[in-house]
């Protein structure tokens, strides 16, 4: 029931568009390009903040973060309208309601590996080669979905009452967005930032999360295992609180909407 619901949300998706589910192929390709002309081209960053000799390695450095963060925001995004919009769902007090968040993060998870796909055969003609170090990234998406998945149910059983947590969402994806080192490299911000505060950046989830995907994918490395086995037992630990009070939430959920 999971896939076809994840299934169904992709179709919806693209249901009215004229290219159809091509656009999972065109859309992260239009993206490189974008980030390339913006941030190397027209904003100079390419050695300025980049420390890079290649334009297109820029686009394909932001590309890789954004292919972690946009699923997190997907998943955390739609969460807080979720069970108004599944409101049948939610009336049938047989149906399994908990799984409504994982099937949008089911959705965005097939996006980004198609999305991971193309940046490896762009970087493979760009560079000439892929590393093996690529076969981590499922591993490294292991940290971020239960971070992702227990915001979601946090936010969808707070819509519920207050639907007002809706815009506190999206002005929270934005501060999340500007701070996990995806718009520029984290060894640039951290050289801003005074002392020890740039340490404080580890306790966003997503920054050790972006950085071990470059790390894999375009840098051929190994993960940075202790940061990574850090956020991943502190995200699911986050995620198994954040399940058990929307659970405890779910009774009352008929009720309101």
């Amino acid at each position: 029931m999971l896939l076809q619901f994840i299934w169904w949300e992709i179709q919806e998706k693209y249901r009215r568009t004229t290219f159809g589910l091509v656009w999972l192929l065109l859309t992260p390709l239009s993206r490189i390009l974008v980030y390339t002309i913006v941030f190397s081209f027209l904003l100079g960053g390419r050695s300025v903040v980049w420390g890079m000799e290649s334009d297109v390695n820029v686009g394909l450095m932001i590309f890789a973060g954004l292919i972690v963060f946009n699923v997190f925001s997907e998943t955390v995004g739609m969460a807080p309208g979720l069970m108004w919009a599944n409101r049948s769902y939610v009336k049938h007090i047989r149906f399994p309601v908990e799984i409504l968040p994982i099937t949008t993060a089911g959705a965005s998870l097939l996006q980004a590996f198609l999305g991971a796909i193309v940046l490896l055969v762009v970087k493979f003609f760009s560079v000439g080669h892929i590393g093996w170090t690529c076969l981590y990234l499922p591993v490294v998406f292991m940290s971020l979905i239960p971070f992702a998945l227990g915001l979601a149910w946090v936010f969808s059983a707070i819509g519920v009452f207050w639907q007002d947590i809706s815009n506190i969402t999206q002005s929270f994806i934005q501060f999340m967005l500007f701070s996990s080192a995806i718009v520029f490299p984290l060894d640039r911000i951290e050289a801003v930032l005074p002392g020890r505060t740039a340490g404080l950046l580890r306790l966003n989830p997503l920054v050790t999360i972006v950085e071990n995907a470059r790390r894999v994918t375009l840098h051929d490395l190994r993960p940075d295992w202790f940061w990574l086995v850090v956020t991943f037992v502190g995200s699911y630990l986050f995620m198994t609180i954040c399940y058990a009070v929307f659970m405890r939430s779910r009774k009352d959920f008929s009720d309101v909407v």
